[in-house]
């Protein structure tokens, strides 16, 4: 084991609990809390410069985990996202159901305007088939 693969190792054995914590109460997902650890440290493993002193090596890590953990937070992906429990489950989509705005606003109109409006798209419809 190389002398850099040490010092990493004894950076995760001293630091490892204190950014999960920290990643834990940013992302509120055991998953997730696990991944930002793992990046900080990759970044840790990365960086080429020199800490001051002990202090300055924790403040420099709590700080990238906290930015790491922001940025993860602003991703599209993340922003939208929801619980399987709350979608609710459609076997399929049938576009003249009850609750389709278009087919709503259709049927409200007075029979003279709708007949057209049905009749023009079943035209449409058998000029693409």
């Amino acid at each position: 084991m190389h002398a850099l693969d040490c010092n990493i190792e004894n950076l995760v054995n001293k630091y490892g609990d204190t950014v999960y914590r920290l990643a834990f109460s940013y992302m509120k997902s055991k998953q997730d809390a696990e991944d930002v650890s793992q990046d900080v440290f990759i970044k840790l493993f990365e960086y080429n410069g020199k800490f001051e002193n002990e202090k300055h090596e924790k403040l420099w890590i709590m700080r990238v985990t906290s930015n790491i953990c922001k940025n993860k937070l602003k991703l599209f992906w993340r922003r939208n996202i929801c619980s399987i429990d709350e979608v609710q489950e459609h076997p399929y989509y049938d576009e003249y159901s009850s609750e389709n705005l278009v087919y709503k606003s259709v049927i409200s109109l007075p029979a003279k305007y709708s007949t057209v409006y049905i009749f023009s798209i079943m035209r449409d419809i058998r000029q693409h088939k």
